[in-house]
């Protein structure tokens, strides 16, 4: 995958993975899945993404 595809998918993917949280868990599942998420995607805006190719 290059860079702007994974610009796109990786929202997409942190959107579903806190509906799914949010109609299948509970409060607690919910923030952890949306606090975990972010950082992870805070990571790759900062620092991952820079080392990819366009």
């Amino acid at each position: 995958m290059n860079r702007r595809t994974l610009d796109t998918v990786l929202p997409m993917l942190y959107v579903v993975a806190i509906l799914i949280a949010v109609f299948f868990g509970t409060g607690k599942a919910t923030g952890a899945v949306a606090a975990i998420g972010g950082v992870l995607l805070g990571a790759y805006w900062a620092g991952i993404r820079q080392n990819l190719k366009n």
